[in-house]
C-alpha cells in the first residue's frame, strides 16, 4: 500500500493516507495522474534510489554542490492487474542558475526558511539550510 512508502514524510499519513488510498481504488484503469516534487542533493546523479549511497547536504556545501531536483511522478492503473505503475523523470538544475535570479532566490528561501524542522530533516536540509538561505537571501537582495 502507498501508506508504507510515505512512512518517511513527516505528517503525510495522518493527514493524506486514507485519501490517498480511495484516490487509487477510485483511479480508471489507463488514466494516468501526475504530481511534481522538489529534493534537493550535493550531487547531480539521476539514480538516488535508496540502495545508492548519496553525499549529505551538510554545512561544507557550496553552491556548486547543491542540486535541485524536480520530480515529475506518474502514476497509472493496469487494466489487467489493477496495479498502480509508478514512474519518475528527474530534472536537476544547480543552484547556482537559480542564484542568478532574484525573485526565484527569494521564494526558495522563503520555502526553506518556514519548513518544518521534520520536513527539512525528511528533506536532508536540517544542516546545509541556514548556508543555503544566507545565499538565497544574499542573491534576492534581502538582508538576514
Amino acid at each position: 500500500p502507498m501508506y508504507e512508502v510515505h512512512v518517511p514524510v513527516p505528517g503525510l499519513n495522518d493527514m493524506l493516507a486514507r485519501q490517498i488510498e480511495s484516490l487509487f481504488v477510485t483511479q480508471v484503469p489507463g488514466d494516468v495522474w501526475v504530481r511534481e516534487n522538489a529534493n534537493y542533493s550535493r550531487d547531480s546523479r539521476l539514480n538516488h534510489h535508496p540502495s545508492q549511497p548519496l553525499h549529505k547536504l551538510d554545512s561544507t556545501i557550496t553552491p556548486a554542490e547543491f542540486w535541485i531536483r524536480l520530480e515529475h511522478q506518474l502514476l497509472l492503473k493496469l487494466p489487467h492487474s489493477g496495479s498502480i505503475l509508478f514512474g519518475i523523470r528527474v530534472e536537476l538544475y544547480p543552484l547556482t542558475r537559480l542564484l542568478e535570479d532574484a525573485q526565484a532566490s527569494a521564494r526558495l528561501a522563503e520555502v526553506f526558511s518556514t519548513m518544518s524542522p521534520a520536513a527539512a530533516a525528511y528533506k536532508g536540509l536540517t544542516e546545509a539550510r541556514p548556508q543555503v538561505i544566507a545565499w538565497l537571501r544574499q542573491a534576492a537582495g534581502v538582508a538576514d
